[in-house]
């Protein structure tokens, strides 16, 4: 299992066919790479949603083409602070 640090990308695609839907990317400094769960159908996981857009660490292995995610932790940089949500 292998480290990757990046941005969590979700986009839409093969518009039209059967498997037209929301596909889960990791932007990182040597390209990206599509993302899925072992056992897990790609298109469409809720698993992937609440990090979009977010810097994180992911912890998995790659597989024709997939990382195959075992873990996602959000980087610091991703984490709000006290000052952007302060406690009532």
């Amino acid at each position: 299992m292998k480290e990757y640090k990046g941005k969590i990308e979700l986009r839409i695609e093969n518009v039209g066919t059967k498997s037209e839907g929301c596909y889960a990317y990791l932007e990182h400094a040597e390209g990206e790479l599509q993302l899925c769960r072992e056992g897990q159908y790609p298109v469409n996981d809720p698993y992937f949603e609440p990090y979009k857009g977010a810097e994180v660490v992911i912890s998995g292995t790659e597989s024709h083409g997939w990382l195959i995610v075992e873990t996602i932790a959000p980087t610091l940089s991703s984490e709000p602070t006290a000052l952007e949500n302060p406690e009532p």
